[in-house]
């Protein structure tokens, strides 16, 4: 019988199959993989792990995570994802990223990046190619990285702020990089179509672009252009642009409720169509994001500075943010970040209230003064029944991931980064009972891993990676919310990579 470097002893096994029954087995790990599952009691094996009581599962993977500069500046936020039994994160979602920017611009889109990923570093990193950039990445990530192609990177670097449709020789250009980037192992491409410069790239752009990794297998993630088009166009969009590339559609960041249930079974019959969802009822991204796109084409910095100087572009810009952040009973926008750290946990509505002014020039007074790191979150449903109509929804249909969409900016950032995973487990397995341990598992590893061909992992399978989370079904659980978003994971005892063990905290 082979000797193993460790066995995980007595635990339950959950393989991360769909339908996968829960098992009494023993798992052995050797030279980095799994080498056998069953009875293992009388083989040799340097280490053991008593697993009794405990659930041996896969360990997840992140198909949406926003952890990268938290890994690359060594940050404790760069644990976060490993604290909730993750192993692998992809990474360019949204179309974000720094690769081959030219000297001109390039602290320019540091600044458009930062309300997602912190302040620009000192000096600007160049990065001229992804080999360059996932070197460095690969590095510091606590997980095992996967990269996307971070379109709106790729069209920056071309194109710059251009809002024109791309010429054939730019075309070449950016078809050449997301050729680069499967050379450096990218699985996809990932777009942002509501943010800069993403938002100016047209349908054909994309489907272009597509086109060039559909031969290797690469998958389209996407951030719909929902700004523009609306729910149900943005949708469509989607569809079409696999449809005519023949790549599989992963839709970022949804929930399936009624309209999007509808639609997500409209699009399904042109193509293999998942989405990821982390199933709070709030979002967040910056505070730019809700400026119309023709006040954004230079840049925050230039933004904040069309502030100071135009009297009346800045009250005219304050009516239009007063109504997109004020909505119905039940919605608000909570202060997640700003440069200075002022209002960090506060409610928009309450400090308008408190100095006398509307939330839109609270709003444009942040952009004025907070560039380029105001992030918000936003509340926008009660968690009334249609919202757990809709979670029951979202987590029973089996085209469903879970990710986490991980922003780790500011004192109060959303606490989906630092506990959706544990959290689906203990709220949504355990007390509410929506999901079976074996379906929340599958969604978390075996189903994500199969949505990005990741087929050396996601499984507990002889020959596979030894990537494995060990946690207790009766106690694990994600209890951060909004007014302490940071408290750590519940339950999550070992994490394994490869076999190796692997730092929390």
């Amino acid at each position: 019988m082979t000797s193993f470097d460790l066995v995980i002893a007595d635990g339950t096994v959950v393989d991360g199959s769909l339908g996968a029954e829960p098992t009494s087995a023993d798992v052995g790990i050797a030279d980095g993989l799994i080498a056998a599952v069953g009875d293992l009691a009388a083989a040799d094996r340097s280490r053991t792990v008593d697993a009794a009581g405990r659930v041996v599962a896969p360990g997840f993977i992140d198909t949406h995570s926003h952890v990268e500069m938290a890994s690359l500046t060594g940050h404790p936020d760069r644990f976060a994802p490993v604290a909730q039994g993750v192993t692998t994160t992809l990474i360019g979602l949204d179309g974000f990223g720094w690769v081959g920017l030219p000297e001109r611009d390039r602290g320019r889109w540091w600044e458009d990046m930062a309300a997602i990923y912190g302040p620009p570093l000192s000096p600007l990193p160049a990065w001229p190619t992804p080999h360059d950039f996932l070197r460095d990445l690969d590095a510091s990530s606590p997980t095992s990285v996967v990269p996307l192609v971070p379109h709106g990177n790729v069209r920056a670097a071309v194109m710059g702020a251009d809002q024109g449709p791309a010429g054939q020789s730019q075309m070449r250009a950016m078809r050449q990089m997301v050729s680069d980037w499967f050379d450096a192992g990218a699985v996809g491409m990932a777009s942002g179509l509501d943010y800069l410069p993403g938002r100016f790239a047209g349908t054909d752009e994309i489907v272009e672009l597509c086109e060039v990794m559909a031969p290797r297998g690469g998958v389209y993630a996407t951030h719909m252009r929902i700004s523009d088009l609306g729910r149900a166009g943005a949708w469509r969009e989607a569809g079409e642009i696999a449809q005519r590339s023949g790549v599989a559609l992963r839709v970022s960041h949804e929930r399936l409720d009624d309209e999007a249930m509808a639609l997500l079974d409209e699009v399904s019959v042109l193509c293999d169509v998942t989405v990821d969802s982390y199933l709070y009822p709030a979002g967040c991204t910056s505070l730019a994001y809700h400026v119309p796109a023709e006040a954004l084409v230079d840049g925050v910095t230039a933004l904040s500075q069309r502030i100071e100087a135009d009297r009346g572009f800045a009250a005219d810009l304050a009516v239009h943010l007063d109504e997109r952040l004020t909505g119905s009973p039940g919605q608000e926008a909570l202060v997640a970040a700003t440069t200075s750290g002022r209002f960090e946990g506060r409610k928009l509505s309450l400090l308008a209230s408190e100095r006398g002014s509307t939330v839109g020039e609270l709003a444009v007074e942040l952009l004025r003064d907070e560039m380029p790191c105001a992030l918000l979150v936003y509340i926008w449903q009660s968690p009334d029944a249609g919202w757990h109509a809709t979670v029951a929804r979202t987590l029973a249909d089996d085209r469903t991931l879970i990710a986490s969409d991980g922003v780790y900016l500011g004192s109060s950032a959303h606490p989906r980064g630092f506990g959706v995973f544990p959290r689906v487990l203990g709220e949504f397995v355990r007390r509410q009972s929506l999901i079976s341990l074996s379906d929340a598992v599958h969604k978390m590893s075996g189903k994500p891993a199969d949505a990005y061909g990741l087929t050396d992992r996601g499984r507990i399978e002889p020959g596979l990676r030894a990537d494995v989370a060990v946690f207790d079904p009766a106690a694990v659980d994600g209890p951060g919310d909004y007014e302490d978003p940071r408290q750590s994971p519940i339950g999550v005892d070992i994490v394994l990579i490869e076999g190796k063990e692997q730092k929390r905290r």
